[in-house]
């Protein structure tokens, strides 16, 4: 017991010449950054609206697909509350993220890109922590052809990832969808399995 005191000792010794360490930690969740309280107001108001007059952000600059689907609320974390934006369309989704950024280009994000936690740029609201969300269904593919389709193309583009087994490490793909989405999988290297890559 007397060894095990002597080294925290030490170790607060040595730690107090990086940072200092706190006599009593912090309650969780920590107390909200001041910039929460401003977009409390949002609540209940049009958001454009809300972003144009409170924000002074140019949002009639853009082109807006589902403006009243936009909605502004609150999750509470560990580091306290921090706003969410809703969109209603990936269109919407990729509009606001320029926005919030000061960015006149919008960026062509792939359609199951549905979230963002963002620290902003935009200069009237600099470096405030926000949550940009879009409604869609999971990876933003409804369930049947379409959705197999997409990770058979998916599949198709990384036909080289390693996995390991018994004998090492092999180049080929441990699992592989045929394109009616049937699954078959490889338990040794020299299986062939159909959507191989021929060598």
């Amino acid at each position: 017991m007397q060894g095990d005191r002597a080294h925290l000792q030490t170790a607060e010794e040595y730690l107090s010449h990086a940072y200092d360490i706190p006599r009593v930690w912090p309650s969780l969740p920590m107390p909200d950054e001041p910039f929460v309280t401003s977009w409390r107001e949002g609540s209940g108001r049009e958001v454009l609206d809300f972003l144009a007059d409170e924000k002074v952000l140019p949002v009639h600059r853009r082109t807006w697909e589902n403006r009243e689907a936009i909605s502004i609320s609150f999750a509470q974390t560990m580091g306290g509350k921090l706003p969410v934006i809703t969109t209603g369309s990936h269109c919407d989704f990729r509009q606001m993220e320029a926005l919030l950024n000061a960015r006149e280009e919008v960026r062509k994000l792939p359609i199951t890109v549905n979230a963002f936690a963002m620290v902003t740029r935009a200069e009237s609201i600099f470096r405030h922590r926000i949550l940009l969300l879009n409604r869609a269904p999971y990876s933003n593919l409804q369930a049947g052809e379409e959705a197999m389709t997409f990770f058979w193309e998916v599949q198709s583009a990384h036909q080289s990832p390693s996995w390991h087994h018994k004998s090492g490490w092999c180049s080929k793909p441990a699992v592989l969808f045929d394109q009616k989405g049937t699954c078959h999988r490889r338990t040794r290297c020299r299986d062939n399995l159909p959507g191989d890559a021929e060598e």
